[in-house]
């Protein structure tokens, strides 16, 4: 059979992948693409069958077509296997081994059931696996062109791979929503359109709910050591490392347990926003249970959109921890955490507002600590006064 050689007709595939494409291997055809969701498995294997058909080889594109005989000079592309049953798997390996049909087969580096193992295996000794990875610079910006139709300026291609980490799928994503909403990519001040955020509420809804509580926990910009996530979430190690695996196979969540911007709006958005809120508020719980300082959680919590309802304990303790350095942010924080419903401190209202300089304030506010039942806030109130009136 002629070996099938052409140009890729996606312009923005990674140099390794064109390469592949383009070079014998995809003739000697028994092998395996590997990657997480949205890393462009499909279009791999779009292209190989473009390559082959215009070879002149006859192409099986749909795993239950049986209307197609399986020669040994027919192709069957099979995507998605790490989703077929251990039958289905059986009978791929059958066809490999038993000098069938060539077959490539795309999957998910997770789950991974033992027929799936086994059929990666014996495609292994056929050839090493294609590994998809995410988009460099160059590829965001080529996919951003034939979706734009005009080459984007260089602020809206940093951006882009900003916000997406280079996911494929989720370029593809914002870059059909930049191109539905051109007032959004304004060269000087690119800004993220709400279109691109809907199509992750299906994936969040595959995932299922422990993943979306996972995400979740990392969409707070918290590092969340193994058993404080297992105390946060309710499971075990094991079960965390299965969720973890589900979220990286699924495209969602990067290297280091990391989310890109746009995910981290997506889960943010599409996520009930009691859970969100009960979560986060536990996660600054746990952190102040553990001794880890308040501030950069608070920071963090606040930044990523809850409540102070929800932090007033963790504000009235961020507070302590600056009182001495930064006594006009304590101010702030006791402010913040009196407003929101937390437990009035006005002797330590008063002491931090001694320490910026305002010794009217830190006055009034220790003359109404004395009047309380406690005697530390009152003792405290009192040597305010008495530093206040001295000075």
């Amino acid at each position: 059979m002629p070996r099938p050689r052409t140009t890729p007709h996606s312009p923005y595939l990674p140099g390794s992948v064109r390469d592949f494409l383009t070079a014998d291997a995809p003739p000697r055809a028994c092998f395996a693409v590997q990657a997480p969701g949205g890393h462009g498995k499909s279009t791999v294997l779009r292209e190989l069958a473009r390559a082959h058909e215009s070879a002149g080889a006859v192409v099986i594109d749909h795993w239950r077509d049986r209307t197609t005989p399986r020669t040994p000079g027919s192709v069957l592309l099979v995507d998605d296997a790490h989703a077929l049953t251990a039958d289905s798997l059986h009978e791929l390996r059958e066809l490999v081994t038993g000098n069938g049909c060539r077959l490539v087969a795309a999957y998910r580096p997770w789950p991974r059931p033992a027929g799936l193992a086994e059929l990666a295996d014996v495609l292994r000794r056929h050839r090493p696996p294609l590994v998809l990875g995410p988009y460099g610079e160059q590829q965001t910006a080529a996919h951003l062109a034939a979706v734009l139709g005009e080459a984007p300026a260089q602020t809206i291609v940093g951006f882009a791979h900003a916000q997406t980490a280079g996911v494929p799928g989720h370029v593809d994503r914002l870059a059909r929503a930049l191109a539905d909403a051109p007032e959004r990519r304004a060269a000087d001040l690119p800004e993220l359109p709400p279109a691109a955020l809907a199509p992750f509420a299906a994936d969040l809804d595959d995932a299922g709910p422990d993943v979306r509580r996972r995400l979740l926990a990392a969409a707070s910009g918290v590092d969340l050591p193994l058993a404080l996530a297992g105390t946060l979430l309710g499971r075990t190690a094991d079960e965390l490392d299965a969720t973890h695996a589900a979220a990286r196979a699924a495209g969602l969540l990067g290297p280091g347990g990391r989310l890109s911007p746009l995910v981290r709006h997506a889960v943010v958005a599409h996520s009930p926003t009691a859970e969100r809120e009960s979560i986060w508020q536990r996660l600054a719980e746990l952190h102040l249970q553990r001794g880890a300082p308040a501030l950069p959680v608070v920071r963090l919590l606040r930044r990523a959109g809850l409540a102070d309802t929800r932090l007033t304990r963790a504000l009235a303790a961020a507070a302590d921890e600056v009182l001495a350095d930064e006594p006009a942010l304590a101010v702030d924080l006791l402010a913040a955490a009196a407003a929101a419903g937390g437990p009035a401190s006005p002797a330590r209202q008063a002491r931090a507002g001694a320490l910026t300089g305002d010794l009217d304030a830190a006055l009034r506010l220790a003359d109404r600590a004395r009047t309380g039942p406690d005697p530390a806030p009152r003792a405290e109130a009192a040597l305010v006064t008495a530093a206040a009136l001295a000075h």
